[in-house]
């Protein structure tokens, strides 16, 4: 929510100790759009976000994790904190949500995994965090499937 956003990012700003001119451009914007943003009458996108968030973690940790949960950001998407790596305990943990989808499309597992790394790598890329993700899928009707004209054979 936008209201909510503008005290938060004045708050960061000054904890970094920047005025509007000096953030807008550490997160690549103007200071117009930070004016904006702390009005509440904008909003950060994700890869602006995650650039404060790494700024703002040396100076203040737990602002900077409140600023990453407020966008669905992880400190490791965020560059902060190396993303855990797969250790071969999870890899049955792993498996089994591979499983699950798998088995909600009745498909085989191998054929799901393509289709499952692309939409988490998207989500990745677009910052946003598990939680978030499915929230917006469950709320979210399904598409519906392209109407496609079948032509009679010449």
């Amino acid at each position: 929510m936008p209201n909510d956003l503008g005290p938060l990012l004045s708050e960061v700003r000054r904890a970094l100790g920047l005025n509007q001119l000096e953030f807008a451009q550490l997160i690549g914007s103007s200071k117009r759009t930070v004016q904006r943003l702390e009005a509440g009458r904008s909003w950060l996108y994700g890869n602006e976000a995650a650039l404060a968030v790494r700024a703002l973690h040396p100076k203040d940790p737990a602002l900077a994790a409140r600023l990453a949960a407020f966008f669905s950001i992880t400190l490791a998407a965020a560059g902060i904190v190396a993303a855990p790596t797969q250790s071969m305990a999870s890899r049955g943990a792993i498996d089994s949500v591979l499983c699950a989808a798998a088995d909600v499309l009745d498909l085989s597992p191998r054929s799901v995994r393509p289709a499952l790394l692309a939409a988490l790598a998207r989500a990745r890329d677009l910052s946003l965090g598990m939680d978030a993700l499915m929230d917006a899928l469950a709320q979210s009707d399904p598409p519906a499937p392209a109407q496609r004209s079948i032509s009679p054979p010449s």
